[in-house]
């Protein structure tokens, strides 16, 4: 019998949110948890590269509103000079 590669044990299961809820109650850090290091610069902001975002009533999609309220008023005042000429 050869013996190969022995494989890595599998990673130990994830604790329970109950496991961790007694952890952190009992004033210890649940395992896993990862520290970094985050501290403020001290720099000046930096200004926005990006355009501000387009409201919705500045978008261009907006202005098809009045054309599509025309377009149903059209076809209406159409469909009403019809109406004789199709014996309704």
């Amino acid at each position: 019998m050869e013996s190969g590669p022995v494989p890595p044990p599998p990673p130990p299961a994830a604790p329970s949110f109950a496991e961790v809820l007694r952890l952190i109650q009992n004033g210890q850090e649940p395992p896993g948890l990862r520290h970094p290091r985050a501290s403020p610069t001290g720099d000046s902001p930096t200004a926005s590269r990006l355009p501000p975002p387009t409201k919705p009533w500045e978008n261009r999609t907006a202005s098809a509103g009045p054309r599509i309220c025309f377009m149903l008023f059209y076809d209406l005042f159409i469909f009403a000079q019809l109406q004789p000429a199709l014996g309704a």
